[in-house]
């Protein structure tokens, strides 16, 4: 079996936040790590087309805060772009065309950096094909344009390339119950808000409506809740480690 065949998922997947919380999860290696003041204004826009498959989650892998799960990987290989942008009205999320029509009017400044795990220099070379390049740009006109056909040829060179291609462990985040984002992910969530909220595994997987996958949310449970039965409510000390599951800060 080829590495690619081990990939069971493909997904595009835009995400924004805070530059310093980008800088905290050591999103694009290094490019926000100047960006640590959670006052500040730089936001990040982080753009990704990856094909993976997600790995058995453990402990040390997974980390609760507030609406986000951090500090999770996949294994895949993929095309990351990150923009790098101050804040221009206070909005959290910023559509390409607002951006670009800010940085039009001067109200804003853009920069780029592009990661392409799993494929390396080469293939990152043939995939963007100089349609766009690391550091600062004056305009994003086409650019959502520019970015499907760099999905495009993407897909293409996983198909055709498959020796080239490598696993490499991705990090990614999950913010809020985003349908998008990642499924494993979200089911270790659901689970560790049912623990915080006193219910039993029954009554989660009750709760669940075949939105999550069982086998993580029972996975969390057995992991918080050692030795108790299905239908135990988690205690005072269980409920504090789960609200508390933050082993990579």
């Amino acid at each position: 079996m080829s590495v690619v065949e081990k990939f069971k998922y493909f997904k595009v997947v835009n995400s924004q936040m805070k530059a310093s919380l980008a800088s905290q999860m050591n999103i694009g290696i290094g490019f926000f790590d100047n960006e640590t003041n959670i006052n500040s204004k730089s936001m990040a826009l982080i753009i990704d087309a990856i094909a993976y498959r997600e790995l058995d989650v453990k402990p040390e892998e997974v980390n609760v805060g507030d609406d986000y799960v951090r500090k999770y990987k996949v294994k895949g290989c993929g095309i990351r772009i990150n923009l790098k942008y101050k804040s221009f009205s206070g909005e959290t999320n910023t559509s390409i065309t607002q951006l670009n029509a800010a940085l039009k009017l001067g109200l804003t400044n853009v920069e780029i950096a592009i990661e392409a795990p799993g494929l390396g220099q080469e293939g990152l070379s043939l995939i963007i094909g100089g349609q766009i390049e690391d550091g600062e740009v004056r305009s994003l006109d086409r650019f959502e344009e520019t970015v499907e056909i760099i999905y495009s040829n993407l897909v293409n060179h996983i198909k055709t390339n498959q020796d080239t291609i490598h696993e490499e462990e991705i990090e990614i985040f999950l913010i809020g119950n985003d349908s998008n984002n990642y499924f494993n992910t979200q089911s270790i969530l659901f689970g560790l808000k049912n623990i915080m909220s006193g219910n039993s595994l029954i009554k989660a997987i009750e709760e669940n409506n075949e939105s999550y996958d069982e086998q993580m949310i029972r996975y969390i449970y057995n992991t918080i809740m050692v030795g108790r039965k299905d239908t135990d409510s988690p205690s005072e000390i269980e409920m504090k480690k789960a609200k508390d599951w933050r082993y990579l800060n």
